[in-house]
């Protein structure tokens, strides 16, 4: 329906305008039915200067059913020169309300912005014709647009903001006063290789993320920085060439898979930038080449992180002697945030015989939600890492020939009657609330430090109180019954996940 033809008085029948200071026209609503729009550039005598914001948008307040529907069956849209800017979420539709039709927009001579979310998951959209005159596009304005094929950027866009979801865009024209490809630039798109322009000095966060066809990428030598997050995800992504003295941020290659070595890890100049676990024990080991890791992995749900080869285990001393109440070293593991293995503090709780009951001194690690044991000691995870990769990697030859294997009674918790489960047997464990009570009668003999180390993980990060976990179950669903390491109190229901820490415990051969 051209808009020639039409009279003020019809046209106001479609539009709802509102005279500003100049004399101009905003529209602020359409009402009409057409799946072919035309944005008139004037009503009457009057210009049309504005759009306001929500003017096709299916989120706009009081939309009557008719209304909705006329609005997603909209197929292309015409913006007259007349207006500078299209306004924030102009045809924005959010995933729960409904598909919508719209599949071009011609955007007219003398359209200088596009503000954010005015396309936003215009899923049908697959072409914008864009003027000369444009000056900015404003990041998200074409967010989620997954069926955007074409869209031609002039020379003289100033500010371009990014494509995040539009998958079958597979080439972007980059203005040479753009110097920043910004947050979340790429992401999500079917791209399966890019040439990042000379003049692009910086990419942002997040720029490439989850762009999972991404095989190559060509970054220049001026490009000094790269965001955190920058190719996160892009699984089928080689080795990139990145120039000397260029910063990259955090987890900038997390999940790219081709990236990882026979560790596990992705390390790009030393640097480490992801893991991908070759197995479920929740340990790792930190090869000597990574130069730089980051602490905050810790707060990863990983019971055990330490770096390879950083101490040597000493000879047996003479254990002969020893008596209820020493302290022993025996093994190594790490104590604090330079992941650096360090002799293990034991504490002596009963001597029986030609061997001893050992437990550490402090708590050495955390538990994650994961791993807490909210079934029986038979089937937690913790006794599987405890006798897994900690029995393997805290001990060497000599220090694992002398803990002994146990028989393990695993009593029920008496106080909820939840079951403890059959017995095991087991070179590493944690003390049941029988045997606690047994050795260690008096409250203030159960409190205790946690490491530095351990107090880095995510769950046991709380100053005032942790809780060293027992193989007793708590009340049914809970975790583990559990020691306060500020005043060894009990905990008899479990109710304190996510604040868990570990003494192992084992008896080992004195003679």
């Amino acid at each position: 329906m051209a808009e020639q033809k039409m009279t003020a008085t019809e046209l106001k029948k479609i539009w709802t305008v509102k005279k500003l200071e100049d004399d101009t026209l905003i529209i602020t609503s359409y009402k009409g039915n057409e799946t072919d729009v035309v944005i008139p550039s004037e009503i009457g005598k009057n210009t049309v200067s504005a759009l306001g914001e929500d003017v096709f948008s299916l989120r706009a307040a009081r939309l009557t059913k008719e209304q909705m529907q006329a609005r997603r069956n909209i197929k292309s849209i015409t913006v007259p020169g007349t207006i500078k800017e299209i306004p924030a979420n102009m045809c924005y539709a959010s995933p729960l309300e409904g598909n919508v039709a719209l599949e071009k927009v011609i955007i007219e001579e003398g359209v200088e912005v596009i503000n954010s979310n005015a396309f936003q998951r215009c899923v049908n959209l697959k072409e914008v014709v864009l003027p000369q005159t444009i000056k900015r596009i404003v990041g998200g304005a074409f967010v989620c647009c997954e069926s955007l094929e074409k869209i031609d950027i002039p020379d003289g866009v100033e500010e371009l903001g990014g494509f995040n979801g539009c998958k079958k865009l597979m080439n972007i024209h980059i203005p040479k006063g753009i110097q920043t490809l910004t947050h979340y630039f790429f992401a999500g798109m079917e791209i399966e290789k890019f040439v990042v322009p000379d003049h692009i000095t910086c990419i942002e966060t997040h720029a490439f993320e989850g762009c999972e066809r991404l095989k190559e990428v060509v970054i220049p030598s001026g490009c000094m920085k790269i965001g955190a997050y920058c190719f996160c995800g892009c699984k089928e992504l080689e080795m990139p060439r990145i120039p000397d003295g260029a910063t990259i941020g955090q987890n900038a290659f997390k999940g790219c898979d081709k990236l990882v070595d026979e560790n596990g890890f992705i390390v790009v100049g030393g640097v480490f930038y992801g893991y991908i676990p070759k197995g479920n024990s929740g340990v790792v080991r930190v090869p000597d080449y990574i130069k730089d890791f980051p602490i905050d992995f810790l707060r990863e749900p990983y019971s055990v992180v330490y770096k390879c080869g950083s101490a040597t285990h000493k000879p047996l001393p003479d254990l002969s002697a020893i008596k209820s109440g020493d302290e022993i070293e025996f093994g190594l593991f790490p104590a604090d945030e330079s992941l650096e293995l360090k002799p293990l503090l034991w504490k002596v709780l009963k001597v029986d015989g030609d061997k001893a009951l050992i437990m550490t001194r402090d708590s050495i690690m955390s538990l994650d939600r994961m791993n807490t044991q909210k079934r029986t000691w038979e089937e937690c995870s913790t006794r599987i890492m405890l006798n897994g990769d900690f029995f393997d990697g805290a001990f060497s030859d000599e220090e694992r020939s002398i803990i002994l294997n146990s028989k393990l009674d695993n009593p029920n918790n008496k106080k909820h009657k939840t079951p403890g489960g059959n017995p095991t047997e087991d070179k590493v464990f944690l003390l049941s609330l029988t045997e606690i009570e047994d050795v260690l009668p008096n409250k203030e003999e159960r409190t205790g430090e946690i490491t530095a180390y351990a107090k880095l993980q995510t769950y046991a990060k709380r100053d005032n109180v942790v809780f060293w976990v027992t193989r007793t179950p708590g009340d049914a669903g809970w975790g583990p019954v559990a020691i306060s390491d500020f005043d060894g109190d009990v905990d008899y229901e479990g109710n304190h996940v996510g604040y868990n820490a570990v003494r192992p415990a084992m008896w080992i051969s004195i003679k």
